[in-house]
């Protein structure tokens, strides 16, 4: 698999660091009523709420800023991919059912370094952008969020393109928000279609019900892992227990809205195990331990 950078600088360095960039005119309007493949991987509680066309908060005013950036990068990589010859398509709307919309970032031709599984090489793209300073969160993509984005894109878009009939793997690449950051090109096997269609439809379900607020959990902040000599892996980091990360971007009223900006703080974990359990933390100690346990599974 190529190296993303490399590809990008080569492009810049052809057009003297100067890339004609325009938004692609296809570049899909937010429509708030009806549902979006992103939706798949949001908390279901928002998506109803903006369905009914429930009063949400203002947009935080760096979000534009963020949207600016993320779009250029976006445009920037098209330009690259098409420049290097393995852009087939870029910005496309996705044939999908009644009620749903998507748009897919890019169909590729890209797996010559190494034949896919099923031989097929054109395979579809997205393009996604973390914060700054990412890198060092680079060993968990790509994350299943946007393996099942890809993935919905993937079942529907043969109808458009029958190269893309068959096709078993997809990719994804991160492009950090700043400059100092190194990209990273994501390969992953796609999520089988019999199952991108169960969860389209249990998701349907917010049309007729609105769900309950996202459970509180035990989540973990700072967290590092270290190899010691006879091979184990120890992680260390501080534990609490607050909201599910999608809470973060609500923008309606709901129970979990101080939970979010105020996480409870119960202890921390590392080489010698846990420590300075707070009060909470001996509450949650069967918790903490399940979540440690799911985590050190990964």
């Amino acid at each position: 698999m190529f190296d993303i950078d490399y590809i990008i600088g080569d492009y810049l360095a052809s057009v003297n660091g100067q890339p004609p960039i325009r938004w692609s005119e296809a570049r899909e309007v937010w429509d708030e009523g009806v549902l979006h493949v992103s939706d798949l991987n949001a908390c279901p509680r928002q998506v109803a709420l903006r369905l009914r066309g429930f009063p949400a908060a203002p947009r935080p005013p760096q979000e534009a800023r963020k949207f600016v950036l993320a779009n250029f990068q976006h445009e920037l990589l098209y330009r690259a991919f098409d420049w290097y010859g393995i852009l087939i398509d870029k910005e496309i709307p996705v044939p999908m059912p009644d009620g749903w919309t998507g748009t897919a970032d890019m169909v590729i031709d890209e797996f010559h370094d190494k034949s896919s599984v099923d031989g097929n090489t054109v395979n579809v793209g997205d393009s996604k952008n973390p914060v700054a300073g990412a890198k060092k969160y680079l060993a968990d993509y790509p994350k299943p969020e946007d393996i099942l984005q890809v993935s919905v894109y993937s079942a529907f878009l043969p109808e458009i393109y029958r190269e893309l009939e068959g096709q078993t793997e997809g990719q994804v690449f991160y492009l950090p928000l700043g400059g100092a950051s190194r990209g990273l090109s994501t390969r992953f096997p796609l999520v089988p279609k019999a199952e991108v269609m169960e969860r389209m439809r249990d998701l349907e379900a917010v049309r007729d019900d609105i769900p309950d607020p996202l459970p509180l959990k035990v989540f973990i902040t700072n967290r590092r892992e270290y190899t010691r000599k006879d091979g184990t892996t120890t992680v260390s980091g501080n534990l609490y227990h607050g909201t599910d990360w999608r809470c973060s971007y609500c923008r309606y009223e709901c129970p979990n809205r101080k939970a979010a900006d105020e996480p409870v703080f119960l202890g921390k974990t590392g080489t010698k195990g846990l420590s300075e359990l707070t009060s909470a933390g001996h509450r949650l100690s069967a918790e903490i331990g399940e979540f440690l346990l799911r985590d050190a599974v990964g």
